[in-house]
C-alpha cells in the first residue's frame, strides 16, 4: 500500500507497479520510463513534471490526478479513468488514449500531436490552445469541449461528437469532419472550409467562421 507515498525525484524505470495502491500519493519529477502501472489507482495523485515515457497505463485509475508539465510521449493509457485530471502543458505525443474517460480532464496547452484519442469521452474538457496536428479523435466524444485557439491541422474527427463545441480560433486546415455531429458548435474566426463542412453529419445551430448561425 503506497496511499500518500512521498516518492517525489525517485528513480523508477522499468517499474512492475501494476494494480498498486498510489491514491494521494507524491510523484514530482519521478522517472517512471517504461514502468508498468496497468489498473494502478493513481486518484488524486501528484505526477507533475513526472516521466512517463513509453508507460503501460492501460486501466489506470487517474482521477482528479495533477500531471501538469509530465511527458507522457508513447504512453498507453487505453482504458484509463482521467477524470477532472489536469494535464497542463503535458507532452501527449503518439500516445494511445482509446476509449478512456478525459470528462472535464484539462489540456490546456498540452502538445497531443498524433495521439490517438479514437472513442475516448472528452465531455466538456478544456483543450484550449492545444497542439493536436494528425490526432485521430475517431468516434470520440467532445461534447461542449474547449477546442478553442487549438491547432488540429490534419486531425482525423471522424464521426466525432463536437454538439455545442468551442471552436473559436481553432485551425482545423485538412482535418477530416466526415460524418461529425457540430450541432452548436462554435467555429467563429476558426480556419475551415466550406468543402469541410459540408462534409459533416449535422451542423444545425452552429455558428460558422463569419458569425453566420445555421438554421
Amino acid at each position: 500500500n503506497l496511499q500518500q507515498a512521498e516518492l517525489s525525484e525517485a528513480y523508477m524505470k522499468w517499474s512492475n507497479l501494476s494494480e498498486a495502491d498510489l491514491r494521494g500519493a507524491t510523484l514530482q519529477s519521478t522517472d517512471l520510463r517504461s514502468a508498468i502501472l496497468r489498473d494502478c489507482d493513481l486518484t488524486a495523485a501528484d505526477l507533475m513534471e513526472a516521466l512517463l515515457l513509453r508507460a503501460d497505463m492501460t486501466g489506470a485509475q487517474l482521477v482528479d490526478a495533477q500531471l501538469q508539465w509530465a511527458n507522457l510521449q508513447y504512453v498507453d493509457l487505453n482504458g484509463a479513468n482521467l477524470q477532472r485530471a489536469n494535464l497542463s502543458r503535458a507532452r501527449l505525443e503518439r500516445s494511445r488514449i482509446n476509449n478512456a474517460n478525459l470528462e472535464q480532464a484539462v489540456l490546456f496547452g498540452a502538445n497531443m500531436i498524433e495521439v490517438d484519442l479514437h472513442e475516448s469521452d472528452l465531455n466538456e474538457a478544456n483543450i484550449n490552445a492545444a497542439d493536436l496536428f494528425w490526432a485521430n479523435l475517431k468516434n470520440a466524444i467532445l461534447f461542449r469541449v474547449d477546442l478553442s485557439s487549438s491547432r488540429l491541422r490534419g486531425a482525423n474527427m471522424f464521426g466525432a461528437d463536437l454538439r455545442q463545441a468551442n471552436l473559436r480560433w481553432a485551425n482545423l486546415r485538412g482535418a477530416n469532419l466526415e460524418d461529425a455531429d457540430l450541432r452548436g458548435a462554435d467555429l467563429r474566426d476558426s480556419i475551415v472550409t466550406d468543402e469541410q463542412l459540408r462534409r459533416v453529419r449535422r451542423l444545425d445551430r452552429a455558428i460558422l467562421p463569419n458569425g453566420d448561425v445555421v438554421k
